[in-house]
């Protein structure tokens, strides 16, 4: 009887050892993401430490190498769902902040058809908003907030939220783009301190551009050369303002060629006189 209970004590050891002795390499990893994923006790902490690198070199505006980060992530297959999925669109947003309008739509190409796949592992904001809002990417039309479904307001949605009012943005859809923002804005309180907050920083920033784009200089049409030289300099000034890149930038310094092309004519018009 007891050489039985020793045997039994001897396997359970024996398994309990092999058990700890396991490659963490073969193990699937769930991160904590700071949205749905999970930090359970058998994440791969090399894992949670490269999100959360990827993460800060996005706040710091390495958008670049957080991009890259990110995406080598999602093509990681020991990266447990919807951690591999968020890598994704964290990774087309990065490209987005960017002003890389191609390549946040190869990476949206790439995670739609990934979410698509695995849209039952998945909670179901991927395939109802998410995935939707990704495929828009590809195409020229706006996207319109009101035939987007906002009646949750989780993370996948403000995510969606995002991606939008990005790829609204950065095909110069100004005002298309600010009803999205407005909504992260609105709905992620000023004194939120999880991972969303930094994407309400983000909105805050291009609804700051926005009203860049739409003063004085951007829209009136000068009646004298010095006019048009001296909104050509505000504008210099006002580039070295801007919180956001990409579409911002470009019309401003379209708007600069457009004065100095306003200031040739009316000085030919005042030579011809």
């Amino acid at each position: 009887m007891i050489g039985g209970f020793t045997g039994v004590v001897l396997l359970v050891f024996l398994l309990l050892l092999k058990l700890l002795s396991s490659n963490d390499s073969d193990r699937a990893t769930i991160v904590n993401t700071g949205h749905t994923g999970l930090d359970g006790p058998n994440a791969d902490q090399e894992i949670i430490i490269k999100y959360r690198a990827a993460k800060e070199l996005m706040q710091q505006g390495k958008l670049n190498e957080s991009e890259e980060a990110f995406m080598r992530l999602f093509i990681n297959t020991k990266v447990e769902e919807p951690t591999r999925s968020w890598a994704g669109l964290d990774g087309v947003v990065a490209a987005f902040l960017d002003g890389r309008m191609n390549d946040a739509k190869r990476h949206a190409k790439s995670v739609t058809e990934h979410i698509d796949t695995r849209s039952s592992k998945l909670p179901p904001g991927f395939s109802n908003v998410l995935n939707p809002t990704l495929k828009s990417v590809q195409h020229l039309e706006f996207q319109d907030i009101k035939k987007m479904d906002l009646s949750k307001m989780d993370d996948e949605h403000l995510m969606a939220c995002m991606i939008a009012g990005l790829k609204n943005w950065e095909q110069g859809g100004l005002d298309k783009a600010a009803p999205f923002f407005e909504t992260i804005t609105r709905e992620i309180d000023a004194n939120h301190n999880g991972p969303l907050a930094w994407y309400r920083n983000v909105a805050d920033h291009y609804l700051s551009d926005l009203l860049v784009l739409k003063s004085k200089p951007m829209k009136d049409i000068p009646s004298t050369s010095s006019d048009c030289r001296s909104a050509v300099d505000e504008l210099e000034v006002a580039l070295g303002s801007l919180k956001t890149r990409g579409r911002a930038k470009y019309n401003i310094r379209s708007r600069q060629s457009e004065l100095r092309q306003h200031e040739t004519y009316l000085d030919s018009q005042l030579n011809a006189n």
